[in-house]
């Protein structure tokens, strides 16, 4: 009970900076496409507006209506939407890792699985290098979180079919339909998940023992949607219309050197770039894989012969090079179609990917070593534990403090875009729709309206509050 109660208390510490990330999205408003959106699905009737960007722009068929739907609400909207799907994915990732924590933990299972999907939730924060496009912002929000969000029920179903040895037809369904939505938000995951089935169902398919059982089958589910999402994607008309107004594909040495220097690049700049957060990843996971073997379990001599068999080994090398072939998958379409090195919100994905697997390599070696016993007598209570509540308090602190001191910011740039946006409808309504009003800084590499009367934003923007043109000054 008392460590029931400890535990809670830990988790409530930890969803503080939670709340802070919370708090700054509420001042959240339209930038840039959410005008085109907004605009093109006030004016437009469900199926003509999904046509008009199935068959004129892209090929994302979840994004579009999720987007069009999503706008009809008005700025309002943008004040909760972030929040929705922030506690969205931490009932996804508790969910998820609850199956995983029964099987190791004899107790505080459902505390622990909290706990970590709060310790998820927090690295990606800060890790990001563009959460607020990838988070905060409704287009980066539903293109790339809002898969990942997917991509984790999609793991709780499949973690609970390979643990129970069995599922209804019904479990396979969903899981193909969760596939099948999460490949229609953008080309890069989509990519990136139908690589990661096929390695599954490949490696699967090597094992006699569980390419019997159902997970087999759960798997192939989830790789037939994913396929049939990636196909629908590519071959939509917009995507001709769309790489029209982009460069010229590169050649094939340049998209496998340019693709895997991006690779390298992105998980390279994880670790180098935020090395303590990169440490709060990797500690706590190898301490649990260190808590959850027994003393009893270290008086085996270690054999070089036979340490491919060991499950924790084979686990600390697959998973670093799948997190590596998973990057490589997101950035290829990227380099193909742009010629250019992934967005700041596209690396959003990545890093997610980069997290979960230095975290269960941690664990597999935190595990491995002590089973092994190469490493039996770490000084638990006195130092190690306490030592890594030091560093949580340390994260959870710098994490508010970074709230503090962006909170002034977003709430002087919400109060100038709706002092903005009341002026705009304000002449609209008296009928002058030829406007020249002030513009904004861009923020977080977001465009706003511009001096020149042609700039795309400007037409977006003019088309969204029905005036004739609206040009910066």
């Amino acid at each position: 009970m008392q460590t029931n109660r400890k535990l809670l208390i830990f988790s409530i510490f930890l969803f503080l900076p939670i709340a802070g990330t919370i708090l700054l999205s509420t001042y959240t408003r339209y930038h840039a496409d959410d005008y085109c959106i907004a605009a093109s699905a006030a004016q437009s009737a469900p199926l003509t507006f999904f046509k008009i960007w199935y068959t004129g722009w892209t090929g994302r068929f979840a994004y579009i209506p999720l987007a069009g739907f999503f706008s009809l609400g008005g700025p309002q909207w943008m004040t909760w939407l972030p929040t929705a799907s922030l506690f969205v994915w931490m009932a996804a990732m508790y969910w998820s890792i609850l199956p995983l924590m029964q099987k190791f933990l004899s107790s505080h299972s459902r505390i622990s699985s909290l706990i970590t999907a709060q310790l998820i939730l927090l690295l990606i924060t800060h890790t990001s290098p563009n959460y607020y496009q990838s988070m905060f912002w409704k287009d980066g929000l539903i293109n790339y979180t809002f898969p990942l969000i997917l991509l984790t029920w999609t793991a709780g179903f499949l973690l609970r079919v390979w643990f129970k040895k069995s599922s209804q037809n019904s479990t396979w369904i969903l899981i193909f339909f969760l596939s099948l939505a999460s490949g229609g938000f953008s080309e890069a995951f989509s990519v990136m998940q139908v690589t990661l089935y096929a390695f599954l169902v490949i490696l699967v398919a090597f094992s006699p023992k569980l390419r019997s059982e159902p997970i087999f089958r759960a798997l192939i589910a989830a790789f037939v949607g994913a396929a049939i999402a990636l196909s629908i994607e590519y071959f939509a008309p917009g995507n001709q219309v769309r790489q029209d107004t982009m460069p010229d594909h590169p050649g094939f040495i340049r998209l496998i050197t340019f693709t895997l220097r991006s690779t390298l690049s992105i998980i390279a700049k994880f670790f180098i770039q935020h090395p303590g957060w990169a440490l709060l990843n990797l500690i706590p996971a190898f301490l649990f894989g260190w808590h959850i073997t027994q003393d009893k379990q270290t008086q085996k001599m270690w054999q070089w012969r036979s340490a491919w068999q060991k499950t924790w080994l084979r686990s600390l090398v697959l998973l670093p090079a799948i997190a590596f072939l998973l990057t490589t998958a997101i950035c290829a379409p990227v380099v193909y179609i742009l010629n250019a090195y992934p967005d700041e919100r596209i690396i959003y994905i990545p890093t997610f990917i980069i997290i979960i697997a230095s975290a269960v390599s941690a664990t597999s070696l935190g595990y491995g070593l002590r089973h092994e016993g190469l490493l039996p007598h770490l000084p638990h209570k006195n130092i190690l534990w306490p030592s890594l509540m030091i560093g949580v308090v340390i994260a959870v602190f710098a994490s508010l403090w970074n709230t503090a001191s962006l909170l002034p910011y977003y709430q002087d740039y919400t109060s100038r875009w709706e002092t903005r946006h009341d002026e705009i409808t304000t002449m609209v309504q008296s009928g002058n729709t030829d406007m020249i009003i002030f513009g904004l800084e861009s923020r977080y590499a977001l465009s706003d309206i511009k001096v020149e009367p042609d700039y795309w934003v400007n037409s977006c923007m003019a088309d969204y509050y029905g005036a004739n043109s609206i040009t910066g000054k």
